[in-house]
């Protein structure tokens, strides 16, 4: 399990890395495929716990949300959405059966929010000023969350964390994962952020490791209700793709709405 988490690192790393670093359409192409992948494991959880949400006009949601932070002046999104919503909702009329149906067309918008929405917000925070950085400091302090979480509470956890949503983890890892995190995060933003003063660049780790923690346990409440163990397998030692950018998905975000709250 540990080496084909390290292979599957090794491999992975340089493929999100290279789009990022070079931004634009590279990137672009990068996020939406990660939203696709997404996009159908989220479609098989739900499916797997018998719900039925649209696959289609989720994919299109997800695509319109894309479009819009990667091109936000052509207001893509708030001309599209209202049509959207009337469109999916009258879908189910023209159903043969209706059992379901507006708990379907609700997972339908919240699937695609989830995925589509979060994400735009890495393509957002990459076009800031210093976004390339703050995106790097982002990734980097939630891996090492992640990773000494992992280890950490694999040798030395005692505590469960939280029980009922993911009983498998515990307050060693944790701390641990947390304290890493937030380290890495100050030591990256010190050497790579010089514009920003010590307390920012403390604030906004510890900030973007705590909302990767919550998106760790938030796609774990989604898994514990479908009776899911892992959202696909398609990263080995990973499981699929959500297991894999379940903590970037709130981590991103959080760095953003600081870069645009607090440091402009």
């Amino acid at each position: 399990m540990i080496l084909r988490r390290i292979i599957s690192g090794a491999i992975l790393i340089p493929l999100v890395s290279i789009p990022a670093y070079f931004g634009d359409w590279l990137y672009f192409i990068l996020i939406l495929g990660v939203a696709v992948l997404a996009a159908y494991e989220f479609d098989d959880l739900m499916r797997g716990g018998g719900y039925r949400p649209e696959r289609l006009w989720g994919f299109v949601l997800i695509v319109l949300l894309l479009v819009d932070a990667a091109r936000p002046h052509d207001q893509i999104l708030r001309a599209s959405l209202p049509l959207f919503v009337m469109l999916t909702l009258a879908y189910p009329l023209f159903a043969a059966d209706l059992g379901g149906a507006l708990v379907n067309w609700a997972l339908t918008l919240a699937g695609a929010l989830y995925i589509g929405g979060l994400l735009a917000q890495f393509l957002l925070l990459r076009e800031l000023d210093n976004g390339l950085k703050l995106s790097a400091l982002a990734a980097f302090a939630t891996w090492t969350a992640d990773t000494t979480a992992y280890f950490v509470g694999t040798r030395y956890g005692r505590h469960r964390f939280s029980p009922r949503i993911s009983p498998k983890k515990s307050w060693e890892g944790a701390l641990a994962g947390g304290a890493a995190g937030w380290l890495v995060g100050v030591l990256w933003a010190s050497a790579a952020l010089p514009g920003l003063t010590l307390v920012h660049g403390a604030v906004l780790s510890a900030l973007v490791v705590v909302a990767g923690m919550i998106g760790d346990l938030a796609e774990s409440l989604i898994k514990r209700q479908v009776s899911a163990k892992d959202s696909g397998g398609l990263i080995p030692g990973h499981g699929g793709v959500l297991d894999r950018i379940d903590s970037l998905l709130f981590a991103f975000p959080a760095a953003l709405l600081y870069a645009v709250w607090v440091l402009r």
